[in-house]
Protein backbone atom coordinates (compact mmCIF):
# COMPACT_ATOMS: atom_id res chain seq x y z
CA UNK A 1 0.00 0.00 0.00
CA UNK A 2 2.95 2.28 -0.65
CA UNK A 3 1.39 3.92 -3.61
CA UNK A 4 -2.21 4.66 -1.21
CA UNK A 5 -0.04 7.48 1.02
CA UNK A 6 -3.38 9.06 3.51
CA UNK A 7 -4.11 13.03 2.85
CA UNK A 8 -3.60 13.31 6.74
CA UNK A 9 -0.29 11.76 6.51
CA UNK A 10 0.97 14.39 3.79
CA UNK A 11 -0.55 17.24 5.85
CA UNK A 12 1.06 16.40 8.82
CA UNK A 13 4.47 15.96 6.78
CA UNK A 14 3.90 19.51 5.24
CA UNK A 15 2.78 21.32 8.69
CA UNK A 16 6.69 20.27 10.35
CA UNK A 17 7.95 22.08 7.72
CA UNK A 18 5.61 24.89 8.08
CA UNK A 19 5.66 25.42 11.78
CA UNK A 20 9.47 25.16 12.24
CA UNK A 21 9.53 28.25 9.50
CA UNK A 22 6.47 29.91 11.43
CA UNK A 23 8.22 30.07 14.46
CA UNK A 24 11.80 30.88 13.19
CA UNK A 25 10.31 33.91 11.02
CA UNK A 26 7.63 35.22 14.22
CA UNK A 27 11.03 34.63 16.19
CA UNK A 28 12.91 37.00 13.64
CA UNK A 29 10.01 39.74 13.16
CA UNK A 30 9.66 40.15 16.87
CA UNK A 31 13.45 40.51 17.77
CA UNK A 32 13.09 43.07 14.61
CA UNK A 33 10.03 44.89 16.33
Amino acid sequence: MIEFVHPWIIAGLLCVPIIIWWHKYKGKSLEGS
